[in-house]
Formats: C-alpha cells, sequence, structure tokens
C-alpha cells in the first residue's frame, strides 16, 4: 500500500448487513418464525440481529416444538402398550424432566 493512503473500513455488523441486504426477502419468512416463537421481539429487532442468533433461535424453536410433538405422540400412544408400559415410561420420563429443571 503507498505511504500515506488513508483507507476506510466499515465496521464488520454493517458489512454484514450490507451482504444480507439483497436477500432480506428471503430471510423475512425466517425473521417472522423467530417473531412468532419468541414475541419478546418484533420483526425489526430480529431484522438487526446477527444471522448466527436468528438461526440459533429458530434452531432452538424447532427443537422444543419436536420434543412437545414427540411428548404428544408418547402421551397418545402410550395406553395401547403392553401392560400399560408405556404410561410407565412416560411418567418416569416426565418426572425426570420435573426434577431436572424443578
Amino acid at each position: 500500500m503507498p505511504e500515506g493512503k488513508v483507507v476506510k473500513v466499515k465496521s464488520v455488523r454493517d458489512a454484514k448487513a450490507e451482504t444480507l441486504s439483497p436477500i432480506l426477502g428471503e430471510n423475512r419468512k425466517l425473521y417472522a418464525m423467530v417473531a412468532y416463537y419468541f414475541p419478546q421481539y418484533r420483526l425489526e429487532d430480529v431484522e438487526r440481529l446477527p444471522y448466527r442468533d436468528v438461526a440459533l433461535l429458530i434452531n432452538t424453536a424447532q427443537r422444543v416444538e419436536a420434543e412437545r410433538m414427540y411428548n404428544l405422540t408418547m402421551i397418545a400412544s402410550a395406553p395401547q402398550s403392553k401392560n400399560g408400559k408405556g404410561v410407565k415410561t412416560l411418567m418416569k420420563h416426565f418426572k425426570e424432566i420435573i426434577d431436572r429443571y424443578g
């Protein structure tokens, strides 16, 4: 670089926002999903979050939703298990969760 030449640089946050701006329309569905599952965030707030945080929130919401659906499936199928074994297993599973977080 020639001596005495001044180079202007942008912050990483500004550069990332510029990089994402052409595809903001595609990401809007992701932002809406975050705003739906985490109502403390408005859509405008989510748009300003770094992409890695948006991805983490979406993955967390999907995992929680999958666990919920799994538990509902287990609840529905447990009574049909042999000798009520499924009900006992399910009760043990939820008891462990209560003990861990309670």
